[in-house]
């Protein structure tokens, strides 16, 4: 992993001694997690490994739309089995070296503790779900990609869609909405000027797929995750804890869209989670809402600067994920397990052109934007 400077003592030589130990005890930390997770982690980060690896077993092919079925029939193509320690390496390197890539290309120059406990707490939560059998693994190998297709342009976003297209056809049919929603918002962030259609683009998406749901499909927009949430409180699912319950009863086309809107601000802000009192959970819901603050302070940014495509193309994947996932995920666990493929590239969206340069730059841009102002505003600023 790139070992960025931390900003802990105003002596360099402290510094950068306290920097490089606690670097190399995050990546020993990380490596012990991928070689012993099911040792030391809770059973239910691994109810999709028993799955997965139980269809393996059988000798399931792909299959259209069948994520466990594909999931099970990519990882036999090379011979990989449940707790097999040459898995558990080459996924910590997948993960350890997704991060190393995204952390040099956001060419940060130096970190506060608080942004490498972020770090951290990012990696931890990924090795965690991608070094055992996991569909989010199988995300991650086209994830981690996506810059280079990105500093490419159209051509090359367009070239990424495709194969993002395969995936969904073989693995989440839901992709195929993802993919248009991306490029939605990826022209809004391009070519738009007002914040408020930015920030409108989701609910307004959203909307238009519930009024798809209940008059072309014949459901509720929310109806997948009650549906599962209504068999897990059944069947008495004692790690159902996190589940994601309706926020307003009754059906139709409103109360879907009012419950989907409400859980995509709860993704990013998750007070129900913090409301379990749980230490664990309570940590994962502060990390997660700070997490979001900083993405969308950055979003913001790049949406009034149009600098950088390539961040363009990351805020809205990202963005499009989470609106996505308040459709269909039924639990906050979930979600934070699918979110994971895209952590190295929020972290990137975060951290690039934070240096004292860009700093500079930005501080720079702004001047030339106040300047280039009609001169009726000046006039109104400085009475």
């Amino acid at each position: 992993m790139k070992l960025i400077k931390l900003k802990l003592s105003s002596s360099k030589k402290t510094s950068s001694i306290f920097s490089g130990t606690l670097w190399a005890a995050l990546i020993f930390l990380l490596l012990l997690l991928a070689l012993m997770n099911e040792y030391i982690l809770p059973r239910y980060f691994f109810y999709d490994s028993r799955t997965i690896s139980s269809f393996i077993k059988l000798g399931t092919g792909f299959a259209s739309g069948d994520s466990f079925s594909s999931t099970a029939a990519f990882y036999t193509l090379f011979g990989v089995e449940r707790n097999s320690i040459p898995f558990s390496l080459v996924s910590f390197f997948t993960v350890f070296l997704t991060f190393n890539f995204y952390l040099k290309k956001s060419k940060a120059r130096s970190l506060d503790f608080f942004e490498f406990t972020l770090i951290a707490f990012l990696a931890v939560l990924s090795m965690a779900y991608m070094t055992a059998l996991s569909k989010e693994l199988i995300v991650l190998l086209f994830i981690a990609p996506f810059i280079f297709f990105s500093k490419r342009g159209l051509p090359g976003l367009i070239a990424w869609s495709f194969i993002a297209l395969a995936y969904a056809f073989f693995f989440r049919t839901y992709w195929f909405l993802l993919i248009a929603m991306f490029w939605g918002i990826y022209i809004v962030f391009r070519f738009s000027r007002s914040v408020a259609v930015l920030i409108a683009a989701i609910p307004i998406a959203l909307f238009a797929l519930a009024v798809f749901f209940v008059f072309y499909l014949g459901v509720d927009l929310d109806s997948y995750r009650t549906l599962v949430n209504d068999v897990r409180i059944e069947s008495g699912d004692e790690d159902a804890r996190t589940m994601i319950l309706p926020w307003v009863q009754g059906g139709g086309v409103l109360t879907g869209w009012l419950n989907s809107f409400i859980t995509w601000i709860t993704l990013m802000v998750p007070l129900p989670l913090f409301l379990l009192f749980s230490p664990y959970h309570m940590l994962i819901s502060v990390l997660i809402s700070i997490l979001f603050y900083k993405f969308w302070k950055a979003a913001l940014l790049e949406f009034h600067s149009k600098k950088s495509p390539e961040k363009a193309a990351c805020f809205s994947l990202v963005i499009s994920f989470t609106a996505l996932q308040c459709i269909f995920e039924p639990d906050y666990g979930s979600y934070v397990k699918h979110l994971s493929p895209f952590f190295p590239m929020i972290v990137y969206a975060i951290l690039k052109d934070t240096s004292a340069s860009a700093s500079k730059g930005t501080l720079k841009s702004l001047q030339n934007l106040v300047k280039a102002s009609p001169r009726t505003n000046r006039t109104i600023e400085y009475r």
